[in-house]
C-alpha cells in the first residue's frame, strides 16, 4: 500500500463522500426533513429550553397525555431504577428546583422519597462545587435513601474535579484497568481518577437518543401524529447536536469506505484532520481581526493564558474559548477592565473584569457595578461570571458555529470562501467598535 495509493483513494473517498452527502441533502429538502422546529428556533444547545422539553415529556401530567411511560423508560434504562407502575405515575417532575447555596439545578425527578437531581450540561462550563452541592442537597431530601446526581452531557462525561470535589470531596472511582479506554485525570496523590461513586454521567448522544426512539416506538404514540413527529424532530436535532450522520448516510459511506484497504486508511487519515482545520480557520479570524483592530483603534491585544496564540490548548477538540483580550483601564480596587472577543462556540464580545492578568472568578461585590459603571455605559448582566456584560455578534443562525459538537453549521463552512470571511471579519468589528465607544474613555 503505497503512499501515493493512500492518496488517490482519499480523493476518490472525499468524491463520493461530497456525492452522498448532497444526495441526503436533497431527499431531505424534498421530503421536508430539513424543517425542524428545534434547529430553526435554535435552541438545541440552550439548555433552559432543553430542559423544558425533557421535564414535558418525563413528567406523567405532561401534554403527550401518556401518563408515567415515558418516565418509566427513562428511569429504568438509562438510570438504571425500578419502581411501581403507581409510583411512577404519582412522580412529579421539577425544573429549576433551588438549593440552600441558592443555586438551581436544571431538573428534579421525585418518586415516593427518592429525590433525583439531573444537571445538563451542553455548553455551560462547570463551577466550583456545583456538583458536590446539588448532591448534598439532593442527599438532605432523600429520607435516608440513597441517591445519585444525575449528570447529562452530549458524550457522558465526568464533571470536572472542581465541581465534584468539595470540602470533603465525593468517592473517587479509579482506574484500574490498563486495557480500557476510560478517560482519567490525576489526583493530589498521583491515582487516576475516572468518575464519582455519587454521580451518574448519562449523555445525550446515547442514553437520551435511545430513550427518544423507545418513546417513539410505543404504540400509543405511533397513533398520535403531533407527539410521534414532535419526538422524531427532537431525536434529528440531537443527533445534529452530538455530530451524528443520519443511519442510511452513514450505512452508504460505511460501505464505500470497506470497499478496500486503501479506502479504511485513507477514512483513517482524513478522521484526523478536522479539528486541525477549525484550528487553522479560527486561527486566521483572530489574525484578521487582531491587524485590523490595531489599524482602526491602536489597541494592541493582551497576550495571557486566554490568547488564542498564547495557549495552544484553546484551540483543542475539548475546549472552544479561544479569544483576544484588550485591557481598557485599571479600576479603582485593583481589577481591570478589558473588552474581549471569544469563541464560545459563537463568536462572543464583552467586557470581563480581571484581576492580576487573570479572569475575575469571584461573585461581584455591590461596589462594582458602581465603579465598573463609572467607566462604561453597560448595565451588570452576569454577577457570578467574570464577563461584566456580552453579547453575540450576530443572531446565532446567521453567524458560524465553531464548536464541533454542536455538528458545525453552513456559515463555519463558508469560512472558507474569502467574501464571507471578509464579511464575518467586517461585522465583528463593527460589533467591537460599538462596544469600544460604550466604553467612555475610547470614544
Amino acid at each position: 500500500m503505497t503512499e501515493e495509493n493512500v492518496e488517490l483513494c482519499a480523493q476518490k473517498l472525499l468524491e463520493k463522500v461530497v456525492s452522498i452527502t448532497k444526495k441526503y441533502e436533497m431527499i431531505s429538502r424534498e421530503t421536508g426533513e430539513n424543517f425542524n422546529i428545534f434547529q430553526i428556533a435554535d435552541i438545541g444547545t440552550n439548555e433552559r429550553v432543553v430542559c423544558r422539553i425533557l421535564r414535558e415529556l418525563l413528567s406523567p401530567v405532561g401534554n403527550h397525555g401518556q401518563d408515567g411511560a415515558y418516565l418509566e423508560i427513562f428511569l429504568r434504562d438509562c438510570l438504571g431504577m425500578d419502581f411501581e407502575a403507581e409510583e411512577i405515575n404519582k412522580a412529579k417532575v421539577y425544573p429549576e428546583v433551588s438549593t440552600n447555596e441558592d443555586r438551581y439545578i436544571d431538573l428534579v425527578i421525585q418518586v415516593g422519597d427518592v429525590f433525583i437531581p439531573i444537571e445538563v450540561k451542553i455548553n455551560a462550563r462547570d463551577q466550583p462545587r456545583q456538583c458536590y452541592d446539588y448532591y448534598k442537597f439532593a442527599e438532605s431530601k432523600s429520607k435516608n435513601i440513597k441517591t445519585q446526581l444525575i449528570y447529562l452531557t452530549r458524550d457522558g462525561r465526568r464533571p470536572s474535579a472542581d465541581s465534584a470535589e468539595g470540602p470533603h470531596g465525593l468517592t473517587k472511582e479509579y482506574y484500574v484497568d490498563d486495557e480500557s479506554n476510560k478517560e482519567y485525570y490525576i489526583d493530589n496523590d498521583g491515582n487516576k481518577v475516572v468518575g464519582y461513586k455519587e454521580i451518574k454521567q448519562i449523555s445525550f448522544s446515547y442514553d437520551i437518543l435511545n430513550w427518544l426512539r423507545k418513546c417513539l416506538m410505543l404504540p400509543d404514540t405511533i397513533k398520535k401524529a403531533p407527539v410521534r413527529e414532535i419526538i422524531m424532530q427532537l431525536i434529528r436535532m440531537l443527533k445534529i447536536m452530538t455530530n451524528q450522520l443520519e443511519d442510511d448516510m452513514k450505512d452508504e459511506i460505511v460501505k464505500e469506505i470497506l470497499n478496500s484497504p486503501e479506502m479504511l486508511k485513507s477514512a483513517i487519515e482524513i478522521s484526523q484532520t478536522p479539528n486541525e482545520c477549525r484550528k487553522r480557520i479560527i486561527m486566521k479570524i483572530f489574525d484578521d481581526l487582531v491587524e485590523q483592530i490595531n489599524e482602526k483603534h491602536g489597541l494592541v491585544c493582551l497576550s495571557n493564558i486566554y490568547d488564542y496564540k498564547s495557549n495552544e490548548k484553546l484551540l483543542s477538540e475539548d475546549y472552544v474559548y479561544p479569544g483576544i483580550s484588550y485591557k481598557l483601564c485599571d479600576l479603582k480596587i485593583g481589577l481591570e477592565l478589558w473588552l474581549r472577543l471569544e469563541v464560545a462556540n459563537f463568536m462572543i464580545i464583552g467586557f470581563c473584569i480581571a484581576e492580576n492578568n487573570r479572569c475575575y472568578e469571584k461573585p461581584y461585590k455591590d461596589d462594582i457595578p458602581a465603579i465598573v459603571s463609572d467607566n462604561i455605559n453597560q448595565k451588570l448582566r452576569f454577577k457570578n461570571s467574570w464577563w461584566y456584560s456580552r453579547d453575540y455578534i450576530e443572531e446565532n443562525n446567521t453567524t458560524p458555529n465553531f464548536n464541533y459538537k454542536d455538528g458545525y453549521n453552513d456559515m463555519y463552512y463558508e469560512m472558507l470562501k474569502p467574501s464571507s470571511h471578509k464579511e464575518f471579519i467586517e461585522k465583528t468589528i463593527n460589533k467591537f467598535t460599538l462596544y469600544y465607544k460604550s466604553y467612555y474613555k475610547g470614544m
